[in-house]
């Protein structure tokens, strides 16, 4: 198989037993949002860095009434995203959330484990604050580390082959 950006998306995310699993953090968040009480009928909801939108997926089949939205600076993984049957009735953008999301104000605002992998995250959340409507709420969802010492570590492809990794 030829490495590709693609065939690794596709690998990663697009797997179908990875698609439907409610994951714990998902679980998570619909039981505080339960306790809580968070009316969720006619409301606008957009995921940013939604990544395969499995999330949304879980979060429509609960909460049919509401327009949902996607926001991932992968086009693949936007693309596949538009074409998968089970997101039908959810929008998709491209982009980032590092300036304005969306020309739409948010009822509900989520971010699941991808906060951590900006520099400037009170930028990030400054932006968020400002496509969420007055009365909104904000779900962040991150990991942290419970040591005092943070690592960041990045990728990237400094060269291009075609050949096949074995």
């Amino acid at each position: 198989m030829r490495y590709s950006k693609q065939n690794f998306l596709n690998q990663k995310y697009f797997k179908t037993k990875n698609f439907f699993k409610l994951k714990n953090d998902f679980k998570f968040i619909f039981k505080i949002l339960k306790k809580n009480k968070v009316l969720l009928k006619n409301k606008k909801i957009i995921d940013i860095g939604c990544g395969n939108a499995s999330f949304l997926y879980h979060f429509k089949m609960k909460h049919k009434n509401n327009e949902f939205y996607g926001l991932d600076n992968h086009k693949s993984l936007i693309s596949v995203n538009k074409k998968n049957k089970y997101l039908k009735d959810i929008k998709f953008y491209v982009g980032s959330c590092e300036k304005k999301i969306s020309n739409h104000s948010f009822d509900l605002i989520t971010m699941l484990g991808t906060i951590n992998l900006f520099e400037n995250q009170k930028k990030i959340i400054n932006v968020l604050l400002k496509n969420l409507k007055k009365d909104g709420l904000l779900i962040l969802n991150l990991y942290l580390n419970k040591h005092n010492i943070d690592i960041n570590l990045k990728y990237k492809k400094n060269f291009k082959s075609n050949k096949s990794l074995k």
